[in-house]
């Protein structure tokens, strides 16, 4: 009987393996004294998988079975005698002398690996020994054929390569647990990305005390329920996040499957994958929607009140002039002049109120100029301390070589005492109140996170108060206009949309930020130039030395009849001599055909068929020299150039008063007559109030 060794050694009957090496009888006692056993012998030997011989000393072939010849090309004569080097390739003759050697010198029978023809060869050797268990001074060699389980290994071996490559690159990692009867899980593996998404190793989060050690504490509820449910039967996905070993937090969606066997689960497969750029990604776009969207909200309740302003306006003026007429003909002790002084009152405050609207609209006209934030802020930090009293400390931060910004001087003041008012109020029993300006440079990553803002260098305007704070609710409607959190009849709802308004026709942007308890902080943003600053206010020439006409000629032109009308009155009275047009066309048909000679043209801006800007144009063709006085309540496209107006222009904000007309003509008529070309005029972009 032959048996394979753990080895891959036989075992035969007086020709076998013992636990020394290989020994037999002598072949020729076999013969004579065992013919059939010998035969029976050559014939087990020859059906061994493994090809066999007996070496010499001399490393010659003493024996060898039929496998051994199949190995290399099925010859079986002639072998018998021949040495190692006639017999086996180089390759295998060098592995069998050096294990023979080694058999020798009783050294070690671990196996060589022989690579040849493509083919490869496991050998071992081990001492042949004789009945007696003496060394005869020879070796068995085996050589088997393992090309096949190389191969095997080979392909294992390159699996592996790629799935560790591929595991590395993937953001996904692999784990199977078994569930014990007494509802345990005992993890059977984990493959992929694991270690690359947690940062520990497997076998640490199992000192830690299994997977619960990984979840965030805050979702450690919704990750037990989760694991009801599989349990339950029901396959789950869903998103929780984990602690990294290094503390950074991670989101990851987790999808589990039950293997369910007789009635109960036994084992739970998943895999989870980290989605954390994804959630970020996820709520950053949500975020820029919700700003999109109140971006868009505040736009559209801005053209609907710059329209009402418009309209608005118009009315005002009337009621005005009216009263101001009224007033002048009436005497001081007639009954009738309180109940006109308190209609003239309410008209004012009414045109105080479309101001502000016209400010939140962004249709008012500026007057912008370079302007050196921190001379603006020190010059109002006097009026400050009086406007927010002396339970509050006003306090200072203002940047070196602070760049300049192009703004409407005045609006900005308005924009800082709005804002310092919002934080007295914030704080009715006293606190801090800080004004910071530093220069600052808005990346690409900013302005894709905040809309409406363009990278660049800025000028921050930064206005922070120690108040009431505000909840995230108000702070999403906080620059709607009329909507305020005061008592009624103690607050417009104008200030911070006003605010809004002023500082995005100046170029800039605002961010409200706040906490409640905490307090407020408004970040305005200007883009800087590096413009030289504007001339001292008194520079700009002399005042208008007197309020009546003196016979000239002025032709108006307004669409709105019972404007037209009042003006007519009061130009009047005031000395003028008035030509009344409804609209451009008629005013050029008066010039052109009609002959009139004004010596102002005062204009609308937006009036149908053609505006005042195209109306003056075509009048300075005949008369460069002609003198335009515009007026608008409300400043659309024809006026509002990127919220800037050539400086100079003479403008007009409805409403005004008998006086600030009176005012405004004298001045533009008194001036030196321009020198503008045919053809040239004001470039309309806005104005200001005188």
């Amino acid at each position: 009987m032959i048996c394979r060794t753990g080895t891959g050694a036989a075992t035969l009957p007086g020709l076998g393996w013992t636990e020394g090496g290989f020994s037999a009888m002598n072949h020729h006692d076999l013969v004579r004294g065992f013919p059939e056993a010998a035969e029976e012998c050559r014939r087990l030997l020859d059906s061994l998988p493994d090809g066999l011989c007996l070496v010499d000393e001399a490393g010659r072939i003493r024996r060898h079975n039929r496998r051994l010849a199949e190995l290399w090309g099925g010859e079986t004569t002639g072998l018998v005698g021949s040495s190692l080097a006639e017999f086996f390739p180089a390759e295998v003759r060098k592995a069998v002398e050096e294990l023979c050697r080694r058999v020798a010198g009783g050294g070690k029978e671990d196996p060589l690996e022989v690579a040849v023809d493509g083919r490869w060869l496991e050998i071992r050797a081990v001492p042949f020994l004789a009945l007696d268990g003496r060394p005869e001074g020879a070796a068995v060699v085996v050589i088997q054929d393992i090309s096949l389980r190389r191969q095997a290994q080979e392909v294992l071996l390159a699996s592996e390569e790629r799935w560790r490559r591929v595991s590395h690159l993937v953001s996904d990692y692999a784990y199977a647990f078994r569930v014990e009867e007494d509802g345990r899980l005992v993890r059977d593996w984990v493959a992929g990305a694991f270690t690359k998404i947690t940062a520990y190793g497997a076998e640490e989060v199992s000192a830690l005390g299994g997977w619960r050690a990984l979840v965030h504490p805050e979702d450690l509820p919704l990750a037990e329920e989760r694991l009801r449910r599989i349990l339950a039967g029901q396959p789950d996905e869903s998103v929780f996040r984990i602690v990294r070993k290094d503390g950074e937090v991670r989101w990851l969606l987790d999808c589990g499957y039950p293997v369910v066997e007789d009635g109960r689960v036994v084992r739970i497969y998943g895999a989870a994958r980290d989605i954390t750029e994804k959630k970020i990604l996820e709520e950053e776009r949500a975020r820029l929607q919700e700003q999109l969207q109140q971006s868009q909200k505040l736009e559209a309740v801005g053209r609907l009140a710059g329209g009402i302003a418009h309209d608005f306006n118009n009315l005002l003026n009337v009621v005005l002039l009216a009263g101001e007429a009224a007033l002048a003909q009436l005497h001081p002790e007639d009954p009738l002049t309180v109940e006109v002084e308190a209609m003239v009152e309410a008209a004012r405050r009414g045109a105080l109120l479309t101001r502000q609207l016209l400010a939140f609209s962004r249709k008012q006209p500026l007057e912008p100029e370079v302007v050196d934030l921190n001379r603006l802020i020190q010059h109002l930090a006097v009026m400050l301390r009086r406007l927010m009293g002396e339970d509050i400390d006003i306090r200072l931060a203002l940047a070196k070589d602070l760049a300049r910004v192009t703004v409407d001087r005045g609006q900005l003041e308005q924009v800082i005492m709005n804002l310092a008012s919002n934080s007295r109020d914030a704080m009715p029993e006293g606190g801090r109140f800080l004004l910071e300006t530093a220069n600052v440079e808005l990346d690409e990553a900013y302005a894709r996170r905040h809309p409406g803002v363009n990278p660049g260098p800025h000028v921050l305007l930064a206005v922070t108060d120690t108040g009431c704070g505000m909840s995230k609710e108000v702070m999403a409607r906080a620059f709607e206009p009329f909507f305020t959190t005061k008592e009624q009849g103690k607050g417009t709802g104008l200030g911070l949309s006003m605010v809004y308004g002023i500082v995005k026709q100046c170029g800039g942007s605002v961010w409200l930020y706040s906490e409640p308890g905490v307090g407020t902080t408004v970040k305005i943003y200007f883009p800087a130039t590096e413009a030289p600053p504007a001339e001292p206010e008194e520079t700009r020439g002399d005042a208008a030395p007197g309020t009546r006409g003196r016979g000239e000629q002025i032709l108006v032109v307004e669409d709105e009849e019972s404007l037209r009308k009042a003006l007519a009155k009061i130009l009047t009275r005031l000395g003028y001599r008035v030509t009344l047009a409804a609209n451009g066309g008629e005013a050029l048909l008066l010039v052109e055909e009609g002959g009139l000679q004004p010596d102002l043209v005062l204009t609308d801006v937006v009036m149908p068929t053609m505006g005042g800007k195209e109306l003056v144009a075509r009048l300075k063709k005949s008369r460069p020299d002609l003198k335009a006085l515009y007026m608008s309540g409300y400043t659309d496209n024809a006026i509002v150039h990127q919220g800037v107006l050539d400086p100079g222009t003479p403008f007009l904000q409805k409403p005004f008063t008998m006086e600030t007309i009176a005012l405004r003509i004298r001045e533009v008529l008194d001036r030196p007559s321009p020198r503008d070309p045919p053809g040239s005029g004001p470039v309309v972009g806005g104005g200001s109030p005188s």
